[in-house]
């Protein structure tokens, strides 16, 4: 018998749904399920994308070889009550009608070749939007004084917005920000006090010609960080290549940076020892240190390759499609470069 050998990459896409007047679109990420002989496996393939409705969805996939297919689908988990087949090609396509909106719907596909070979890809997961506006909020990056909310919404909503207050009485809206149909914004709130415990509240409007609707966050709180302090180095002396321990409060934790280059996503981390360069991008190419661990109390780098003796500093700062922020910027101990 001839060895399965099938491969399956499927992308979820949507259909145009021209009677439905109002309806929210959300883009994001989709995923490709590649089926190998002996067991699934899911990969993302950033070249793809999947635009989720209310009701409709229409989800392709292709094969390396000509096979029929089927499309399993259902509401609940390893459970699939709906099924619709298609006809031997190395492409293939289904779309879905009359889905529930706001719910997750669960699918496989079977892959069957001409030599009556089947492999099944591993469960993967869509889920269809509300019929009314939503809108959420997260906290990201939360420092002393500085805080990132990223404000999101299934449709494209008129404006957005924000309250916040150290008590739910006292909250006052500190920006109305026109997005004028953009589905996700960032907003960088400034000048806040250490150790404090902040409620905030997100909306969003929509405003004619779309039909007017307002939709509301669920009053939550965050509390700012304690004033980030540099309270040692160890050592204090050495050549270029030193591995320097650092320690103090508040650095933050260890998710908000990559070990390769002090990034993730939009938060940036500069670790330099004794550099006069004021400006972040020359500062960054000359005089950066390289960062080989980072917790809240620690960080361990590496002497950078144009060290000068110098107190150390370290910064950080958010970054956006709508500009930059400060985080914090502190000076330490003076290291002394032999």
């Amino acid at each position: 018998m001839k060895q399965n050998t099938i491969r399956i990459a499927a992308v979820i896409m949507v259909s145009s749904i021209i009677a439905v007047v109002g309806v929210g679109i959300q883009t994001a990420r989709a995923s490709m399920v590649e089926i190998s002989d002996i067991e699934a496996s899911v990969t993302l393939d950033t070249d793809y994308y999947n635009t989720t409705s209310t009701n409709v969805i229409t989800i392709k996939w292709t094969t390396d070889q000509t096979t029929s297919g089927e499309f399993q689908y259902g509401t609940v988990s390893g459970q699939y009550a709906s099924s619709i087949t298609t006809d031997p090609e190395t492409r293939h396509d289904v779309t879905l009608n009359d889905l529930a909106p706001e719910t997750k719907y669960y699918y496989r596909i079977i892959a069957m070749d001409e030599d009556g070979n089947t492999d099944i890809s591993s469960q993967q997961t869509f889920t269809t939007l509300s019929t009314s506006l939503t809108v959420t909020a997260k906290v990201r990056t939360i420092g002393s004084t500085v805080i990132a909310f990223h404000l999101m919404s299934n449709k494209h909503p008129w404006s957005y917005h924000l309250f916040y207050g150290t008590s739910p009485e006292t909250m006052t809206e500190h920006v109305l920000k026109n997005v004028e149909g953009v589905g996700t914004d960032i907003h960088i709130v400034k000048n806040l006090k250490p150790n404090t415990k902040y409620y905030y509240q997100a909306r969003a409007e929509m405003r004619p010609p779309q039909r007017p609707e307002e939709a509301a966050t669920p009053i939550k709180s965050f509390t700012t960080r304690g004033t980030t302090r540099i309270t040692g180095i160890s050592p204090t002396s050495g050549p270029k290549g030193t591995r320097i321990t650092i320690t103090g409060v508040n650095f933050g934790v260890s998710e908000e940076f990559d070990y390769y280059d002090g990034m993730v996503g939009d938060v940036e981390t500069l670790v330099s020892v004794g550099c006069r360069k004021s400006d972040w991008l020359t500062a960054r190419s000359y005089c950066k240190s390289k960062i080989l661990s980072w917790s809240n109390t620690q960080i361990v780098i590496s002497l950078g390759k144009h060290p000068s003796t110098g107190p150390v500093r370290i910064e950080k700062r958010f970054r956006s499609g709508f500009g930059t922020s400060g985080i914090f910027a502190v000076k330490g101990p003076t290291f002394t470069v032999r």
